[in-house]
């Protein structure tokens, strides 16, 4: 990722140019030391979602080939705040050695020197029960990527249009973000345990089954980065189409279809209005008026078939329509 292309792009939020770091995907604000990560928004919008316009929704996301079946109508990048923390969980797990049990078999022997019987003797060996702690580093960028976990307020503004207001206020307007470590990390520890506890032969033993320590974090770095996501609009046979694209690697973390206003005319009640009257005036007319009497319970279902077929006929029409209607006021 070359230096012209990362100080192109500028900080969310001052403005300024970003200078990238070395050896990772973060860049960093000249001005207010921003950090920003970057990702697929590099000439994201040039070379994948103009093209997929011109190419009927064929676009790629972060170099990876992904078909959407929708057509890309507008594309809109912004930046969430993310608390990215990176932590070592501390723990005690223990165990015990097995058990070995081994019969030692001594000869009884008379003043003759010969074998009266043969003495049993048990004897035990391992058992002993081990204590050890554990340090595991973990990555908890992941857990800030949640949209009741955001780390900022300047999102207020443009969240409930984006569809991205969390589930608890109080949780948007935190600039902190207090990391319990016990239910994050106690799988980890658990199964760092189970590890260790095969390799050196030993198994759970009474109360250090398990964790006989709270997990603690002794090491803790937090770092608010702005993260890149991209809001996707666009058409599908069904409807609108809305789609959230991580800004990093490209995936899909929010879709949302939306059903498009029925214009069609209401010609369906007005035919099998039609198409009731007319056979029940078939049946209930004169033989002599009308002597194929069989007809008036096949022509309703005539009727109901070009009522379908018009109806097909009128969507595809209107939904062709729209989709013209919505490359025209793209275009413009």
């Amino acid at each position: 990722m070359g230096m012209a292309k990362v100080t192109a792009l500028l900080c969310p939020v001052c403005g300024s140019g970003l200078v990238a770091e070395s050896g990772s995907i973060l860049a960093q604000c000249r001005s207010c030391q921003a950090s920003v990560a970057l990702g697929s928004q590099m000439g994201f919008y040039r070379y994948y979602v103009e093209p997929g316009i011109k190419r009927n929704g064929a676009i790629s996301l972060a170099g990876q080939a992904a078909e959407l079946s929708f057509e890309p109508i507008a594309a809109q990048l912004m930046f969430i705040p993310v608390w990215h923390i990176d932590a070592e969980a501390f723990g005690f797990i223990g165990g015990q050695r097995p058990i070995v049990e081994r019969i030692l078999k001594i000869p009884i022997s008379d003043a003759e020197g010969n074998t009266l019987y043969e003495k049993e003797i048990k004897q035990k060996s391992g058992g002993e029960v081990v204590k050890k702690s554990l340090w595991i580093k973990k990555d908890y960028r992941m857990l800030g990527i949640k949209w009741n976990e955001l780390g900022g307020c300047d999102i207020k503004d443009i969240a409930p249009e984006m569809e991205l207001m969390p589930e608890d206020d109080a949780e948007l307007s935190r600039l902190g973000l207090v990391l319990e470590p016990d239910a994050a990390a106690e799988p980890e520890m658990i199964a760092e345990s189970t590890k260790y506890f095969k390799g050196q032969m030993l198994y759970p033993y009474g109360s250090y089954q398990g964790l006989t320590s709270r997990i603690s974090l002794l090491k803790q770095n937090r770092r608010l980065i702005y993260y890149p996501v991209w809001r996707v609009l666009g058409f599908t046979k069904k409807g609108r189409f809305k789609c959230l694209v991580d800004g990093v690697n490209g995936t899909q973390i929010y879709v949302k279809q939306y059903r498009q206003a029925k214009i069609a005319p209401p010609t369906k009640p007005l035919i099998a209005t039609l198409a009731i009257a007319l056979a029940l005036g078939m049946i209930l007319s004169p033989h002599q008026v009308f002597m194929q009497g069989w007809l008036s319970f096949v022509a309703p279902f005539f009727l109901l078939g070009f009522l379908a077929g018009g109806t097909m006929l009128n969507r595809l029409i209107l939904d062709r329509l729209a989709e013209k209607a919505a490359r025209f006021i793209w275009k413009v």
